[in-house]
């Protein structure tokens, strides 16, 4: 029986509820309660008449092997640990369904490759200035050299000295004895030292210049060369598009690459060498680059081939006939002009990687982060912006040039600051969440740990600063920090020695949609006391109305006294006492289910 009476009393909808629209003017004056515009009376003797909060978390059992955060019982602060950081930066979040436990987003001074700890890098220093651009570093025997406008400079270890050639230097490479530079007077002159050169070939407009398998291969304009000592240059590849640069090049374990690119468009060329080693094969296309991307520099290591481009750094591997498959890029923000390989690194020029310096990238190539792509982080850093044209590593060290700064040397000593951005959490969920508390295990601290945090993506603050001389754990509260979205940064400062930052470990509570759950025993009966009034109803009627909106499952409004809620029938229990009047139907009390519909 649906009652269709006038109701003009103000009701209001209930705190954080989703109803609003009340399909009866039954209660609260008429009927304890209505539900889809229906009003019953609820047995208060019955003793069942109840309300409360949804769970918001459920039981769960770690059926891992080995026990980690997801042990920790749900209904405790949630933990997201930071135990290492060896598999590098680039990782914004640690939501993703790919998302790495060991990664971060990023880091500037600090060195990531040791498993379980973070510390401070070297830090670097100006071995020699020049206003020049084209700075290049070749290690020799027994002295570092390098290639200044006009002039060739060479240190010992404790000094530089110069000699002038006379003519600007353009491209430049070693066979590791000599250096050999393409010169603006049409010359290729060998350089030795004690200071000596010839002009070993004439050959103009050169835009690259490698030593490859023995073999002193040159790019000038869009004809790749095959220099041979006492031989005047022949071409031995001309490309026939007139506009085509070659760019780079290095070897590889089965063939010489040279790359070079005409408008936005480059390729990696593979040059076999002859069965009988007298020469080189045709040159076949060993990899295309992505349209709008620049091969810029080109290096081998331990078989493989690192690619440096207009957009990052690229790692590659050769395939039985010598072509390439490129992995993903490792993004930078200007060109990659140089790589360094050494150990199980790789280093690259990351040049103006953030405001104000300009430096060093670093590979590794023990940890991949995905099919062709090594961990990554950023590396040696000096304060200046400028381009990073060449990378060596001589006397056990790094060494990089930046155009119109100098020659930029590692120094012995760490840092004086070094901070890392570790990867974002929302704690997989969407619902708010509370962060309280912040974690961090370390070396006994002869230094300091300052720590951020990020909300929400509104910007860094200051949480608190951890510099008890030889501390090795500190806990923070986080005054309630309330959002859905965290991110940390650290800042490790050099004290009497580097900090070495081993764990961090950030603690929340969720603050989920807390949903009510109804419990209504209401009376089904032919006759219903309605404060003091006898209403006669259809109990069949009743009882199946009630059962049909369960069965149904779609939300009705709920009204009780002057609160509306939206809620959707979830269960009953039906407890018939006595055969109506009629014998159609039963008496009794059922006991309805109903969950709140919440709009968060």
């Amino acid at each position: 029986m649906s009652l269709g009476l006038p109701f003009d009393y103000p009701f209001r909808e209930a705190s954080g509820g989703g109803g609003g629209v009340v399909d009866s003017g039954v209660s609260p004056f008429l009927f304890e309660c209505a539900i889809g515009g229906r009003g019953f009376m609820v047995d208060k003797k019955s003793q069942k008449f109840r309300r409360y909060s949804q769970p918001t978390q459920r039981p769960q059992t770690d059926q891992g092997r080995r026990p980690g955060e997801q042990t920790m019982s749900s209904e405790d602060l949630w933990p997201r640990a930071y135990v290492s950081f060896h598999r590098g930066a680039g990782q914004s979040s640690m939501e993703l369904d790919d998302a790495d436990p060991y990664r971060y987003w990023k880091s500037q001074g600090l060195d990531p490759w040791t498993r379980g700890e973070v510390t401070l890098l070297n830090d670097t220093a100006v071995s020699r200035t020049s206003a020049n651009s084209n700075l290049q570093l070749f290690p020799l025997p027994t002295r570092l050299a390098l290639t200044d406008y006009d002039t060739i400079r060479w240190f010992d270890g404790a000094t530089w000295t110069s000699n002038t050639l006379a003519t600007t230097v353009g491209k430049a490479t070693t066979d590791g004895t000599y250096v050999y530079a393409a010169c603006a007077d049409g010359k290729i002159k060998r350089i030795a030292y004690p200071y000596a050169f010839s002009d070993a070939w004439t050959l103009s407009n050169v835009d690259m210049l490698v030593f490859a398998k023995g073999r002193l291969i040159a790019g000038a304009a869009n004809v790749l060369y095959d220099l041979k000592p006492g031989v005047a240059a022949t071409a031995q590849t001309t490309i026939q598009w007139t506009e085509w640069r070659w760019s780079a090049g290095c070897e590889g374990p089965k063939a010489i690459y040279a790359a070079g690119s005409q408008g936005d468009k480059s390729l990696i060329y593979r040059l076999p060498l002859k069965s009988d080693g007298t020469g080189l094969d045709a040159a076949v296309v060993a990899a295309p680059l992505p349209d709008g991307e620049l091969v810029t520099s080109m290096a081998s290591y331990l078989g493989y081939v690192i690619v440096g481009t207009t957009k990052g750094v690229r790692f590659a591997v050769a395939d039985d006939q010598g072509d390439l498959n490129l992995g993903s890029p490792i993004p930078t923000p200007a060109p990659v002009y140089c790589l360094e390989p050494q150990d199980r690194f790789v280093w690259f020029g990351w040049s103006n990687y953030d405001s104000g310096v300009t430096g060093l990238g670093r590979m590794d190539l023990r940890e991949f982060i995905a099919s062709l792509t090594p961990a990554y982080a950023s590396d040696l850093m000096y304060g200046s912006a400028g381009t990073v044209r060449s990378v060596v590593t001589y006397g056990g060290v790094r060494w990089f040039t930046i155009d119109g700064v100098g020659v930029i040397k590692e120094a012995a000593t760490p840092v004086a600051e070094g901070h890392i951005e570790l990867s974002n959490t929302d704690y997989g969920i969407t619902d708010k969440k509370v962060a309280e508390l912040i974690d961090l295990r370390n070396d006994g601290l002869k230094g300091a740990i300052d720590i951020w945090l990020d909300v929400d993506k509104r910007g860094y603050a200051p949480i608190a600063t951890s510099n008890i001389s030889g501390a090795t754990a500190s806990s923070y509260r986080l005054a309630n920090q309330e959002g859905h979205l965290f991110q940390v940064k650290l800042v490790l400062t050099l004290g009497e020695t580097a900090p070495v930052l081993r764990q961090v470990r950030l603690l929340s509570h969720p603050l989920p949609t807390r949903s009510a759950v109804f419990e209504l025993p209401l009376l089904v009966a032919d006759t219903l006391d309605v404060f003091g009034s006898d209403e006669a109803r259809d109990p069949l009627d009743d009882s199946s109305y009630l059962i049909g909106l369960v069965n149904d499952g779609r939300s009705v409004s709920l009204q009780m006294g002057n609160e509306a809620y939206s809620v959707y029938p979830s269960g009953y229990e039906w407890l018939p006492m006595s055969q109506s009047y009629d014998k159609t139907g039963w008496q009794g009390t059922l006991l309805i289910q109903l969950r709140e519909v919440h709009d968060g």
